[in-house]
């Protein structure tokens, strides 16, 4: 299931995905759109998170929780077929 939040979505990555990337769970950017999310982070579609502060995240309801919690929240994940990770800082907005 997908969901907006901050004028971005978001789905939780597939089976065939986990196994292709080598992660147990992670959540795809599959829209960025134009909003407060995408305007902080410049975050380009098809971005994995992993880890939001730190905590493996895999389901949509705990990037919602984290962006809930309002105050600043650090976004780690990958680029598919692109080395590294990479880290965002997004001030949530404290609204769901």
């Amino acid at each position: 299931s997908t969901a907006t939040m901050m004028g971005a979505t978001f789905r939780p990555i597939c089976e065939s995905e986990k196994k292709k990337y080598g992660i147990a769970k992670g959540l795809v950017v599959a829209d960025p759109g134009t909003g407060s999310f995408f305007r902080q982070s410049q975050m380009k579609k098809g971005f994995v998170i992993t880890n939001i502060n730190n905590i493996a995240v895999g389901a949509v309801a705990e990037l919602q929780q984290q962006l809930a919690s309002g105050g600043n929240i650090q976004v780690a994940g990958f680029y598919p077929g692109v080395q590294g990770v990479y880290y965002y800082t997004i001030q949530a907005s404290g609204e769901e």
